[in-house]
């Protein structure tokens, strides 16, 4: 399942490991919409 897919902030999976979630981020750049809480992820400058 693709990471992003998932709720960041409520996923438990997510919460105690989020590994999976950050390489999907970046590749998304550096400022992305978060789609479950309609706020923006900040991955880097």
């Amino acid at each position: 399942m693709n990471p992003l897919g998932r709720d960041f902030f409520s996923d438990p999976e997510l919460m105690r490991d989020p590994t999976p979630y950050c390489p999907a981020q970046y590749e998304q750049g550096p400022i992305f919409p978060e789609s479950f809480k309609d706020v923006f992820m900040v991955s880097g400058l």
